[in-house]
């Protein structure tokens, strides 16, 4: 199948855009109110990419810090705490590493939701935030314990 064949026009109303647009008052211009188009290349992009990941031939050999949220309309959260041990050369999880722990190559933290404090696929414009600070706190943490 052709790379330019489209798997879905896109087009629609973007129920995540408009969330943002209206938290954050991006202007249409800059932050569209509908969905992309996705294509057969975009997909084997992203599986090439995977594959890429997983067979060890993206191990980036620097510090890590992964946040999820569990609310991610866009990407499951279980497949980015798989994916992700596979970013450092050990492959090994990094859920239970401190944030301010240096020596750890990576740092997984998950920024869970509630139906009065919702997070979302980019933490940083989450709903809620509360939420907001929690991954930013996690952020900085993060940097304190490897550049302060």
């Amino acid at each position: 199948m052709s790379d330019d064949v489209l798997v879905d026009e896109g087009g629609l109303p973007s129920e995540h855009s408009t969330n943002m647009r209206r938290s954050y008052h991006f202007s249409e211009a800059l932050k569209s109110g509908r969905t992309l188009a996705v294509s057969v290349g975009w997909c084997k992009a992203v599986a090439i990419a995977q594959g890429e990941l997983t067979g060890g031939r993206m191990v980036l050999g620097k510090p890590v810090l992964v946040l999820s949220s569990t609310a991610d309309e866009v990407l499951d959260h279980s497949d980015i705490d798989e994916l992700s041990d596979f970013l450092v050369p050990d492959k090994k999880d990094g859920k239970g590493n401190a944030l301010a722990d240096g020596g750890a190559m990576l740092v997984e933290r998950v920024i869970e939701s509630t139906v009065t404090e919702r997070s979302g696929h980019d933490v940083l414009a989450a709903e809620s935030a509360l939420k907001v600070d929690e991954a930013m706190s996690s952020i900085e943490s993060w940097l304190g314990g490897r550049f302060y």
